[in-house]
């Protein structure tokens, strides 16, 4: 008994670093995040914290910018799905081979995820400036001078630009994850399906498909998680402009926190921000589990 007890305070021991950090860089600042939700307060130390109840988030659900910045969100996330999880697919199953070379283009596929967005995001805006950019100038060589368009910069269009940057930028974390699933199926499988004449869209759609379930269902969580607390590549591309055009949450919390000295307000859209991703993972969690039970 003495033993199991010392046991169990060796563990403790070792767990109580990892705790503490835990509880200094996660849990206390979510927690005062929510406190500061209920107050207002500029954000200079000393300065005033004077309660206000629920009047941050009554501000936030009526400022046009917040729906606006959540419509943003939205487009982000459903285009971001959309684009990357068959994008993934498409490349897993063409990297899940033994040919020469393959590791080569699982690294450069890889590359933009261990790169930085800021810097993703200067090399994208230098690629696409206008006139002397390396997309304005192809379309020039080509003689497609009317395609030339503002890419960062026309409301119309800017948002879809970024999105594609950033989906360019994530595509290798979803591959990855894919391949993964792809690597775990068990040849028996494939063999099984090849002797009964199944043709290769078959055996994707019959096979492959319902036995890397788990896999879509990881990639989808993660990017709605991830394209909730976006913000990196829209602040360095076009800062969330222009007139709001590619604001999201993300954006819009930072310049109600630093630009206008408004703390109280973006606790309170960071609060959003977390249920919001909260139910959106248990809603993508469930619909995906309901799927696999189905199938």
């Amino acid at each position: 008994m003495d033993r199991l007890k010392s046991r169990h305070l060796q563990i403790a021991m070792f767990l109580l670093p990892a705790l503490l950090f835990y509880a200094v860089l996660l849990v206390y600042p979510v927690l005062r995040t929510f406190f500061l939700s209920l107050h207002e307060w500029n954000g200079f130390a000393g300065s005033k914290v004077e309660y206000v109840a629920f009047d941050n988030f009554k501000l936030v659900f009526e400022d046009e910018i917040f729906w606006k910045s959540l419509k943003n969100v939205m487009v982000v996330m459903l285009l971001s799905i959309a684009i990357q999880i068959p994008a993934g697919l498409f490349l897993a199953l063409l990297l899940n081979g033994k040919w020469k070379g393959i590791r080569f283009f699982k690294a450069a596929f890889f590359m933009p995820v261990i790169m930085s967005a800021t810097s993703i995001s200067l090399l994208w805006k230098f690629i696409l400036y206008p006139g002397d950019g390396l997309v304005d100038g192809l379309l020039m060589k080509m003689g497609l001078e009317d395609s030339i368009r503002a890419w960062l910069a026309d409301p119309s269009i800017n948002l879809y630009t970024v999105i594609l940057i950033c989906c360019w930028q994530g595509l290798g974390v979803v591959m990855i994850i894919f391949l993964s699933g792809l690597v775990s199926i068990p040849d028996a499988i494939k063999e099984a399906a090849l002797i009964d004449g199944a043709n290769r869209r078959q055996r994707l759609w019959f096979v492959t498909l319902p036995l890397i379930r788990e896999a879509v269902a990881i990639n989808v969580i993660l990017l709605v998680i991830g394209t909730l607390k976006i913000f990196d590549n829209i602040y360095v591309l076009t800062d969330g402009g222009p007139n709001h055009a590619t604001d999201v949450l993300g954006t819009f919390l930072y310049k109600e926190a630093f630009r206008n000295n408004r703390f109280g307000m973006a606790s309170a859209i960071a609060v959003v921000m977390f249920l919001l991703g909260f139910v959106l993972t248990l809603v993508a969690n469930r619909a995906m589990r309901r799927e696999s039970l189905d199938g």
